[in-house]
């Protein structure tokens, strides 16, 4: 997510002529150097690093594990308001944010893997610090990969099951249908090409307009092949078996926010 933010931010910055300030903090030395080697930004290993150069941001990105912020709540402390904070902490809600860093302008946001092919789905909430124009350049950011929208806090959890593992459990839906192709006779590139064309195709559809019950009809002809194979789902509760998948997710993200809060939800 980081990397997918900052060619988004890359392209929104060099248009600004401002590329130069764009600067990534990554503890791994490989990992520096490739963003370096393919980005042309300035890398650190650390929050301290920046603040010893006299750098001091006026916007920053936090894509790292959630139960990682608290010791990083105390690397961030030095950097003096105004300072927009951007949030890609599954689970890390603005109160815990502002309660750790209360002089930040938080905006809390959360993605998916797309954004680095310019498709993500993005939510955002803003926090009670951050402006009307802090939402509009965050909004604009994202939006550069793909969709943004802003959307309320309280239900971020289950827009993260849904847009954010979505792709997982998708990716898990296209193997499966790859292997019976192939069980069937075609090459795996060939079964591969079939099943993400039409992932994108579907994909089209639904954002026309067309809702996922209406689409399912109009494939769905009396007696035919898609609802002979429908069928044989539900007789199998897959429609259920999602439904619980999404539900599993929900409370995994919260207990994400629990550990990064320093609760004793349980971890797994």
């Amino acid at each position: 997510m980081g990397e997918a933010f900052l060619a988004g931010a890359s392209g929104y910055y060099s248009e600004m002529g401002r590329k130069n300030d764009l600067i990534v903090i990554e503890p791994v030395e490989s990992i520096r150097d490739r963003i370096t080697s393919g980005y042309g930004v300035a890398t650190f290993p650390s929050v301290g690093k920046v603040i010893e150069k006299g750098l001091f941001p006026e916007m920053i990105f936090l894509a790292v594990k959630p139960d990682r912020f608290l010791s990083l709540a105390g690397e961030l402390e030095p950097l003096s308001s105004p300072v927009l904070a951007i949030s890609v902490m599954a689970g890390a809600t603005l109160a815990l944010l502002e309660g750790h860093l209360p002089r930040f302008r938080w905006v809390r946001t959360m993605s998916n893997l797309a954004l680095t092919t310019g498709e993500g789905m993005t939510v955002i909430a803003a926090g009670s610090r951050a402006t009307s124009s802090d939402e509009r350049l965050v909004m604009d950011l994202f939006s550069r990969m793909g969709k943004a929208l802003s959307l309320s806090e309280k239900d971020f959890d289950i827009a993260t099951a849904i847009a954010g593992s979505g792709p997982g459990l998708m990716a898990l839906v296209g193997d499966s249908l790859v292997d019976a192709g192939v069980l069937f006779g075609l090459k795996k590139e060939t079964a591969s090409l079939l099943v993400a064309q039409m992932f994108f195709g579907t994909g089209s559809l639904l954002l026309s307009g067309c809702s996922p019950s209406e689409l399912k009809g109009q494939v769905c002809s009396p007696g035919g092949t898609t609802i002979e194979g429908l069928a044989s789902l539900e007789a199998r509760a897959v429609r259920g078996a999602f439904i619980e998948s999404i539900a599993a997710t929900v409370e995994k993200s919260r207990q994400l926010g629990g550990n990064a809060s320093g609760g004793s939800e349980a971890k797994g």
